[in-house]
This record gives C-alpha cells, structure tokens and sequence, in this order.
C-alpha cells in the first residue's frame, strides 16, 4: 500500500481500486464497495462518525478526508458491534474496541503505573523515554534474550517509555525484517508495562511504510520517522508528504516526527511542520534532537496548535522542562533514570537549586561518556556495568576496549556517578 498512498498524498480522492487495496477487509470488492458506501458521508457525518468510534478527528477536508475515510473504516471494523451499512443523514452508535493492548502508560508521568487504557490519538506521553540499544551477540546478530532483563532495569530506574530502533538502537544498521523482530519482542517482553514507540525512517519510502503498517498491526503505540538523510527533503512541502505517506500506513497510530539535524542532515523549521497538522491527522508531535531551544519553545505555542515536543538533547532537559516541555527522549535515560528522574521531580515542586544539581550531574556524565567515544558503544557499556548484557555494537561502529572501559569507570567514579545513580 506505500507506494499508492505516496502517489495519492498529491490528490483530493483515492481511488477506489486503490482504497480495496488497502482496505482491512479481506475480499478487494467488499472493501471497494465500503469504501463507496462511507465516501458518501459529508465531512461532518464523517466527523461524528469518528468521534463516536473513540477518536478526536481535527477539521477534515480535501487534503486529509482519505486519510479519515480509511480510519473509520478500520475502527468500525474492529467495533464490538457490527456496522450495519451506512446510510446518508443517519447516525449508527458503535462500541468501539482495539485489537492492540495498549500500555497504561500513555498520558501519564513517568511516576506510577495505571490501569490499561485505549491508545487515543490526543494522549500524550509524560516524563523520560529510553531510546533504547539492540542487543547484539558476539557474531553480531541480534540476541534479543536479554531483554526481559532490560524491561525490569529500566522499570527500576523509573523509565515507562521507549523508543525502539532509533539512532541509539543502531535502527538504521538493522534489515527490515531484523527491525520487526525487535519491535515485536520489546511489545511480547514489556506486556503493557511500557510504552512502545517505533521508529521507522528508512533511506526509502517504501520501507518506511511498511514498518509503520507492521507497528500498526502488532500493537506499538506510537511511531516515529526520521527523513532519508541521503537524498534529503529539499523543502518544508517535501518533508510533510514524505511524513503524510508514512502517517497514513498506520492510521490509528500517533506520529512523532523525528528532527535530529545533527544526524540526517535535514534543519527545516519545524514551526512549518506542525502547520501541515491538518493535512497529517495522526500527527501529535516532534522527537526534537536539536539545541535549539528558541525554536522548540516556538514550536510548543505555534499557530495555538497542541503539539508535544519530545525533547532529545539530554545534557539540556532542565532547559526544555523550562520552555514549557514534559517529555524526553534520550539514550542516557537508558543508565541514568535516577537522576534525571530527580531532576524532573525537583522542578515540578519548584526546588530548581535541587533541578540544577542534578542537571549538574547529568551534564558531567555526558562529557565523561563523549570523551569515551561515541555515545552508543558506551551507552552499551553502562547498560552491561548494570547487568543488561548488551553486546558489541553492529560494524562500522565498534567495541570499546578492556582498557578503554577501565578508564570510563574510573571517570565516573571520579564525579560519584555510581552512588548518585
């Protein structure tokens, strides 16, 4: 379905042809004939359809009505109710119900645990999100058997989030196949008890949307897609119908688009972003791996438009906490959820003496781990020190040395890394 929903991303109507395509029926003619069937429905029956379904659609028109289209068909075919066929100017109550099991943890801080919940578009993540490693064997192939070990390491730490084959999972040095393995074990391993976002930016398109489809199926929460970095999105128009083609292979999922300048070499403003929300219903907001913070405070307030910034730059979370943020991704999360935790707890009480300290902290760790080299190789080495066995890291990257470790631990014994953490 990727590459027709590329094309179609430029027109106001699917084709039917194309719609049975992607429909969730199983016969093409039934699901051209549902499709026929509900694009007779004006943009408010549509609207009222959608929110009877459980889901909060923004304004819909020429632009993203497919796009809605396509997710009320697939709520109401996953209705405990049968859908009788829809009729112009009559209303049909359903009770909607999920095939996924969502974790109780979207909505939420980073503190507790609740009751499991239906993943809505409009939830929201709180607190601190571990971008986490893939484990590797000495071969280098995955060995995904520790991590049932890494799920109660990071719950210890008061880590309820991750997000899973990004730039600190080595996603990008993964297959497809490999990256699906991944996804489905941290989800069968986690039961619920974490939030589980999916990267899936590819150098291609089409993989891109199929990993999405797949996150869609097997029950992630959320994904997130990072632009091509070789041949880049030239412009703000390029990038929204690159990230509307991904969006729309996962329709019941929210999207976070991943800006990490640093990394794809893509720095367009992302104030621009978040003003293409109606033509990208699924888009919720930002994974913002950028220093910029004039920026990423623009973006919270733009156009009066909710958007949730995931804030990736570690060493300045105290910063973005600052701005008006009250999430972040980031790949020290992964050894160091104590601190940053605290940091957290001590600004939301207005103790910002305490908030710096521990940002303090944080910052001395961070330069300690860039001295050692690149900071997923040591991210691997910490996560050992804590009992998760981690691995090599997946070539060009490489393993650091008995010696090099000696030295990293001595470091961070130095600044009392491991009595503070």
């Amino acid at each position: 379905p990727c590459a027709s929903v590329h094309v179609l991303a430029m027109s106001k109507r699917k084709s039917l042809r194309s719609v049975a395509t992607d429909a969730s029926t199983p016969s093409s003619k039934r699901s051209a004939k549902r499709y026929e069937e509900y694009e007779e429905l004006t943009n408010d029956q549509l609207r009222v359809r959608l929110k009877e379904s459980g889901e909060d659609p923004g304004p819909i028109n020429d632009g993203n009505r497919d796009l809605y289209v396509r997710l009320l068909m697939k709520r109401e075919a996953q209705s405990a109710t049968p859908i009788s066929t829809p009729i112009i100017g009559r209303t049909l109550t359903a009770t909607p119900t999920s095939t996924q099991s969502p974790a109780s943890l979207i909505g939420r801080s980073g503190g507790g645990r609740g009751s499991k919940q239906k993943n809505k578009l409009t939830s929201s993540i709180k607190g601190l999100v571990a971008a986490v490693c893939t484990p590797f064997d000495a071969e280098g192939d995955l060995n995904l058997s520790v991590l049932p070990r890494y799920v109660d390491h990071l719950l210890a730490t008061g880590v309820h989030h991750v997000f899973v084959n990004g730039s600190t999972g080595e996603g990008l040095s993964l297959t497809v196949e490999e990256r699906k393995l991944v996804v489905k074990e941290w989800l069968r391993v986690s039961k619920d008890r974490l939030t589980v976002i999916v990267h899936v930016g590819c150098e291609n398109l089409k993989n891109s949307c199929d990993l999405a489809t797949d996150a869609e199926a097997i029950g992630a929460h959320a994904i997130s897609v990072m632009p091509p970095s070789f041949f880049k999105p030239q412009s703000i128009e390029s990038l929204v119908q690159y990230v509307r083609a991904v969006a729309a292979s996962a329709p019941s999922l929210p999207m976070y688009y991943y800006h990490i300048p640093s990394m794809s070499g893509v720095d367009l403003p992302m104030e621009q972003l978040i003003e293409a929300h109606n033509v990208i219903p699924t888009l919720r907001g930002i994974k913002y791996s950028s220093q910029d913070l004039g920026q990423f405070s623009r973006c919270l307030t733009h156009s009066g438009v909710k958007m949730q910034l995931l804030y990736g730059c570690d060493e300045q979370l105290l910063g973005a906490l600052v701005m008006g943020g009250d999430a972040a991704i980031g790949s020290t999360y992964n050894y160091a959820g104590k601190v940053n935790n605290r940091m957290i707890a001590a600004f939301s009480k207005g103790d910002v003496t305490s908030a710096q300290l521990e940002q303090r902290r944080s910052q001395s760790m961070i330069s300690i781990v860039k001295k050692h080299g690149s900071p997923i190789v040591v991210a691997k080495c910490l996560l050992s020190m804590a009992g998760v066995a981690m691995g090599p890291p997946r070539l060009p990257l490489l393993p650091m040395t008995e010696e090099r470790v000696k030295l990293l631990e001595a470091d961070l014994r130095d600044i009392g890394y491991f009595s503070w953490n």
